[in-house]
Formats: C-alpha cells, structure tokens, sequence
C-alpha cells in the first residue's frame, strides 16, 4: 500500500473528520473516503465507527493510528537518512536544483523526463516539490532562486499574463489534451471520445486549476457546470476510478505509449487543443551552473527524443 494512505488516515483519525482530512490534501471528500475504504478492505477490518456525519474509531482503528504513527515517524527517518546519504554524494549545495512542478506535470510527464535527465546530470540531485501554479509563481517570482525552475502546462491566458511579472516562461513542448479509459471499456475500441460523450462521461481527474479551464473551454459553461467529476492529486485514486468505476480519465500527456498501470490505455479527444508545458523562472534571479546545465538538458531531451511534440509555435 502506498505510504501515502498511512498520512490520509492520520489526518482524518487526528481530527475524526474526512472532510477536514479532504482539505489538507487537496483531495474532494469522496476521494479521501475512497482512501480510508482502500485502506479497510486491505486489512479486512473496520477503523471507523459511523453515525451519519460524526465518526470515531473502533478498537481497531485506534490500535491501528499508534501503529502508523510509528510509520510515518520511521518514514520520515528514513527520508532524512537518505537525504543525509544524499548530501555526501552531491559535491555542493549549489548542485543541488528545486524543480517545482504542478500534480498535472508530475503525474504525466515528469516521470519521464526525471530517468533523461538524472542521466544527463548525473553529479546533480533533483528535489521535486508538487504544486500549484499560482504556488508556483509565488516561490519563484516573490524569492528569486539561483536553484530552482518550475514546469507547468498554462493556457495562453495565464501565460500572457505571466510574461508582464517577474517570472520568464520558456516554452519547451506541446501538451494535447487525451482521455484515459480502461482498456475493457467501450471507449479503447475507438481512436477518440467526442465532447458531447466527454461531457456526459464520470470524470476523474487531477485537481487542477488548469486542467478545469481546458475543460470549460472544450465543452462550454453550461455543459461544465453539469459535470461529473472525480478530482484528486492522488495518481492511484485516479487510476482506480479508471479501472473500477467506469471513469474516463481527462488530462494532458505528450506521449500516447508513456508507461500506464495495467488495464488502462489513452484515447485522443475530438476537437482537443494543444498548450505548452513551459520552463518557469525567476527573471530577478542569475540561475547558478547546474541549474543552468539542467535546464539545457531538458531542451536537448525535448529536441532529441520527443522531437514529435517539441514546441512549435504553429501549434493549434
């Protein structure tokens, strides 16, 4: 089981409230109940007593809290032990580079480019921090960072507006908007999902500003208010909505063949845009040399090995 789930149970057994829990993770309330469910089943046992709203935790759910408190202390450990290990082996801390990406980029893209890139910068380690974007434009536009640069997927809208702020956007390849399907379902026959069934379709996606803007623009107002939506920033929660719930997973990826969980397969959508994932910096900041060399690499990466999706600006 993901370790995640340990600090979802947590949250929602510190505070009895999964609402709460919901709120501090990003998540909608439906998926942390999906999470703390997941968590039931794979124990056979029941951790909650509930009673309409209110909740509390059975004999086993607290036994159980104090065992994943110790969890999540040794996780934590473990991490700084690591990072201490870590530490030794880069040769400065200026080699050391912050990549600040959205839930949207992490999921789909990032996994990728990270196996080029630690390869191309070897002697480099890579801290990766998910976040939003306007998070994002905050650390690298308010405190200017010699180590650090952001990839995140804008509208144009954003993008224009950004450009007369501090922060300078690097256009580095083009996003297209896809589906996701479970490969049993009606839709992975097909070569696209159309926008009338898009629109009438259970969505999961990723809880993300921009990603909800692509789909208004796509589908209208009137059709967006109406949607069903599954959103969350938690991969495996997305993929089970896929695989188990008959969901069609909307998102952006630059590769139809990029390495998916068994059962799901990705389906272009009719009438679907293209928007740049874009290199972010600070324009107040002098970018140090290994983050120099990064950025550099991740170009001939993009150049080189994803030719077919590099930046045009042609591009529809």
């Amino acid at each position: 089981m993901n370790i995640e789930y340990f600090y979802y149970f947590r949250e929602v057994a510190d505070g009895l409230s999964i609402s709460k829990a919901a709120h501090v993770y990003h998540m909608t309330q439906q998926g942390m109940s999906r999470a703390i469910g997941q968590i039931e089943r794979e124990y056979d046992v029941r951790l909650f007593n509930r009673a309409g709203s209110t909740i509390s935790l059975t004999e086993a759910g607290a036994s159980f809290l104090e065992y994943v408190k110790r969890i999540i202390e040794n996780h934590n450990l473990l991490n700084d032990s690591m990072n201490h290990f870590r530490s030794k082996e880069v040769a400065s801390e200026n080699e050391t580079i912050t990549v600040y990406v959205t839930h949207n980029v992490a999921f789909n893209i990032w996994p990728s480019l990270r196996r080029r890139l630690a390869a191309a910068c070897p002697d480099t380690a890579f801290n990766v921090r998910e976040m939003w974007q306007t998070d994002m434009v905050g650390e690298l536009g308010l405190v200017p960072k010699s180590n650090a640069f952001g990839l995140v997927t804008l509208p144009s809208t954003f993008s224009d507006i950004l450009r007369t702020t501090s922060i300078c956007l690097q256009p580095l390849m083009d996003i297209e908007l896809m589906a996701y399907v479970a490969k049993n379902s009606p839709y992975a026959k097909r070569n696209t999902i159309t926008l009338d069934e898009l629109a009438s379709a259970k969505l999961a996606m990723l809880d993300d500003a921009g990603l909800d803007l692509m789909l208004t623009t796509l589908i209208g107002r009137d059709r967006y208010a109406k949607v069903n939506a599954f959103r969350t920033s938690n991969r495996d929660l997305l993929e089970e909505e896929i695989l188990y719930n008959g969901a069609v997973g909307f998102t952006n990826t630059f590769v139809k063949n990029y390495c998916l969980k068994d059962g799901i397969t990705i389906i272009g959508i009719e009438q679907t845009f293209k928007t740049p994932l874009y290199l972010m910096t600070s324009a107040l900041a002098e970018l140090n040399e290994p983050a120099r060399k990064a950025i550099d690499s991740l170009a001939s990466i993009v150049t080189e090995v994803y030719s077919e999706v590099a930046f045009s600006s042609s591009a529809s």
